[in-house]
């Protein structure tokens, strides 16, 4: 049978990953941009898990074998025609055992060419990645866009990604932005293995690279961010972004309003009970009839004022950073071109 392992099977180019696990497990967590063609659904690999423990390891492995033996057609048929376009597969279990060697084996029998079992299957790559999140300790650089809400950072890092320079756009991949509001107008988070996943993914080709990012907290939603970033984001080299108000309100008008406004408006008032433990009850009170009134342009202005711009004004202002000695700097709306002088930074 052929084999792979974990770190030549991700550096494939134009590889088709292929998770044969149940649906649960996929959604769970997988590898980036791999389909889901399973051999069990939920509740058979449930009941075949349960005769393997419970019952007898054979009956299990003969009632799995029944199971599948009625799929192996359709799941060829998938997989063949989803790596038309490919030059290779990697098929890949929980621990890279029966369920994945068993569809090897058939897809080489069929004569699909370039086809392999991922060694470790999905636990393996998880270790992996974990492993390499400690390497990375030592030699990820950041450079931190950090400004109050509104300011634009998180444009700013998209127009360095257009001119291809090294992005790491923790929102993006979280689909949060980080604050109450922050899943208004999104779809789910990723599962937190996902999100990791995602993470590698984007920083292994630029690993030895500076890397721009936005200055987050810990958690971003209901998402980890690894302990490695937020370590190198205190860490790293600090730039301080601003602009002026008015563009800040247009800008949280722009993002939460959008064209789905009436639903955006029955979204903001759900979560706005959350705001109570930052707020004070007039500031809420006043916040509240803003929004009823559909006075947008006033709510944003307070939500700047008393909720966003607090906390990160009195860490602007504490001793961290005025003794720091990562270089300061102000900039008002940069361009991406601006930033290009960064790639000669130390």
């Amino acid at each position: 049978m052929n084999k792979i392992s974990i770190e030549n099977a991700i550096n494939k180019k134009n590889y088709l990953f292929v998770d044969v696990r149940t649906p649960n497990e996929y959604l769970d967590g997988t590898i980036p941009n791999a389909i889901n063609v399973p051999i069990f659904n939920n509740e058979e690999r449930a009941l075949i898990g349960y005769m393997y423990t419970k019952v007898s390891k054979w009956q299990a492995k003969e009632k799995g074998l029944e199971i599948a033996s009625t799929k192996l057609y359709d799941i060829y048929k998938t997989i063949r025609s989803a790596s038309a376009n490919f030059k290779g597969v990697v098929i890949f279990c929980w621990r890279g055992g029966m369920r994945s060697g068993s569809i090897v084996t058939i897809l080489n029998l069929m004569g699909l060419g370039n086809v392999y079992q991922l060694e470790g299957g999905y636990k393996g790559y998880r270790r992996f990645i974990l492993k390499e999140f400690d390497r990375w300790k030592s030699n990820i650089r950041f450079i931190v866009l950090r400004g109050n809400t509104g300011v634009g950072k998180t444009l700013l890092l998209d127009q360095l990604a257009e001119n291809n320079l090294p992005v790491l756009n923790l929102e993006r991949l979280a689909n949060h932005r980080g604050s109450v509001f922050g899943s208004i107008g999104l779809d789910k988070q990723p599962t937190q293995k996902n999100f990791e996943a995602f993470i590698y993914d984007t920083v292994m080709p630029v690993q030895n690279k500076l890397i721009f990012i936005e200055s987050e907290s810990g958690k971003i939603g209901s998402l980890f961010v690894p302990t490695f970033i937020t370590e190198k984001i205190v860490n790293g080299i600090h730039v301080h972004v601003t602009c002026n108000q008015e563009i800040r309100i247009q800008r949280l008008l722009d993002e939460y309003l959008n064209a789905e406004k009436h639903q955006s408006i029955n979204n903001i008032f759900n979560v706005l009970p959350l705001l109570k433990k930052y707020i004070s009850n007039t500031t809420y009170a006043t916040l509240y009839e803003y929004l009823a009134n559909k006075d947008f342009k006033n709510a944003a202005a307070l939500l700047l004022e008393q909720y966003y711009d607090p906390p990160i004004n009195k860490y602007l202002q504490s001793d961290f950073i005025t003794q720091r000695k990562s270089p300061q700097k102000i900039f008002a709306c940069l361009s991406a071109s601006e930033f290009r002088r960064f790639r000669t930074f130390p």
